[in-house]
């Protein structure tokens, strides 16, 4: 009788193979007997199969990405060819530490109820220095009493979900090229799914920015995201509370700075509150200024 897999950490991958050995290789060392490794190939240049050519683990399997392009969609695709009920994401050039998953799976086992998480983690520099971060002081169900800021998790943080639960919510946001994660999470903390928060590091975090999936996004993308996650989910919060003015103001800083003065505009009025809409204005037109003095100095070399 075949032993069931529990669960598979889904890496989605394009042109970066040197990466994404080393992130293979970190994520089989973890997974431990009863999961799988997912590798979703977005059509590089060098098929990850032959990147990977030399891996001999029956618990890898590699696969074409044939539900759209990007990071989410291949994620997505991951998704729908997992076996396991728990599923572990992890970027092609970060690592995955060894028995993360086994303390997640037990978790499980003590709290059944529990439906996603994420951890710390550890950022590592191209100069090799590392740091570590902690989100919360301990291990443990994230209150639901804590702000939306402090709620959220990356996918680079050790993030795991029930794969029942990441199914009924829709997977992840195919149309936005970042901030797909904070979509994600706003939709598990609206619909009141517990999570878990684990002290320990789950993921060695690469801060090359050159080597990211979304390092192309332009600002102005980048700040349509922020906007779009502004608008889909600032009406589940009351506007005069600190958590709609997160939402807002983070995607205001970002239209400001990419000089999207429509976007923004559209997010003042958007805002569901006089007080708020007022908030977001002014917010508007002093990063705008900030942001326009900057670029004025350094294309006429100002001093400072």
């Amino acid at each position: 009788m075949r032993t069931p897999i529990t669960h598979s950490i889904i890496i989605p991958t394009y042109n970066r193979p040197e990466q994404l050995r080393v992130s293979v290789a970190s994520a089989l060392e973890a997974l431990g007997s009863l999961g799988e490794v997912i590798v979703v190939d977005d059509n590089s240049e060098v098929p990850a199969s032959q990147s990977l050519a030399s891996v001999f683990d029956k618990r890898l399997k590699i696969f074409m990405n044939t539900s759209g392009s990007g990071a989410s969609a291949a994620r997505n695709h991951g998704v729908n060819r997992a076996l396991g009920r728990i599923i572990f994401f992890l970027d092609d050039d970060d690592s995955m530490q060894s028995g993360y998953c086994r303390k997640i799976l037990k978790v499980r086992e003590a709290l059944p109820l529990l439906t996603w998480g994420y951890s710390s983690y550890i950022i590592k520099d191209n100069d090799g220095n590392k740091k570590f971060v902690q989100k919360h002081p301990g291990s443990g169900p994230i209150s639901v009493d804590l702000s939306v800021k402090a709620k959220l998790g990356g996918l680079g943080m050790g993030f795991w979900i029930e794969v029942g639960t990441f199914r009924a919510l829709g997977g992840l946001n195919n149309s936005l090229p970042i901030d797909e994660d904070t979509d994600l999470c706003l939709r598990l903390i609206t619909s009141g799914a517990p999570a878990w928060f684990e002290s320990s590091p789950g993921t060695i975090v690469s801060r090359d920015a050159s080597t990211r999936l979304t390092s192309s996004t332009t600002t102005f993308r980048a700040a349509q995201a922020y906007a779009e996650n502004a608008f889909q989910h600032g009406k589940n919060f009351n506007p005069l509370t600190a958590d709609a003015r997160f939402l807002y103001f983070r995607a205001i800083r970002l239209a400001a700075k990419s000089f999207a003065w429509t976007l923004g505009l559209g997010l003042c009025r958007s805002a569901g509150h006089p007080v708020l809409s007022i908030q977001c204005f002014l917010l508007l037109i002093l990063k705008s200024l900030s942001c326009a003095v900057r670029k004025l100095r350094s294309t006429i070399r100002l001093p400072h």
